[in-house]
């Protein structure tokens, strides 16, 4: 019994399976932010091309 119990104790092969969800997370987490950050720089850059776009269309209405 106490065999097993300190062989439990020395395994680790569900430690890496945590950090690698761990991190999985951390990326994830910080690409949300960053497409966060970058979502209003986009609009307006659409708006723009968009209004660029629409004066060039020789009178076209949609």
């Amino acid at each position: 019994m106490m065999q097993a119990l300190k062989q439990f104790w020395r395994n680790e092969e569900g430690a890496a399976m945590i950090e690698y969800g761990l991190l999985a997370a951390l990326v994830g987490a910080a690409m949300v932010v960053a497409l966060n950050a970058l979502t209003g720089n986009l609009q307006g850059l659409f708006a723009r091309i968009g209004r660029v776009l629409g004066g060039a269309g020789g009178g076209a209405t949609n």
